[in-house]
């Protein structure tokens, strides 16, 4: 059974995109297969945890076209890629903060006069 994510022919394009883009970004040839999309890359390719990360952005992507009854769009995904990534700036900067304030060591190297 073909999950609806992979067979529909505007999935089919929308893969078709997701090739082309990370080829472009990664100078890596990818040949997506249908299980490739629907369980992540196990390999030992360079980009993998890279890829993973924008295949399961690309799937939600898809699912949200789908469940906002709206077109599925690539350009749509590449808008929600960017927002994640801003975010994922966002929230490592304020645990990396937290992370220093709450620090035990920083009695150590903190200089008190």
């Amino acid at each position: 059974m073909l999950n609806l994510s992979v067979a529909v022919h505007s999935s089919l394009a929308f893969w078709k995109s997701f090739q082309n883009w990370w080829t472009n970004k990664t100078k890596q040839q990818l040949a997506l297969s249908d299980s490739m999309i629907l369980y992540g890359v196990f390999d030992k390719t360079e980009h993998k945890y890279s890829l993973n990360y924008v295949l399961l952005i690309a799937k939600f992507s898809i699912c949200c076209s789908s469940l906002l009854d709206e077109k599925l769009s690539f350009d749509s995904f590449l808008i929600l890629l960017k927002e994640k990534k801003k975010y994922k700036k966002k929230l490592h900067l304020k645990t990396s903060l937290l992370l220093l304030s709450k620090n035990p060591f920083n009695i150590l190297f903190n200089v008190h006069r």
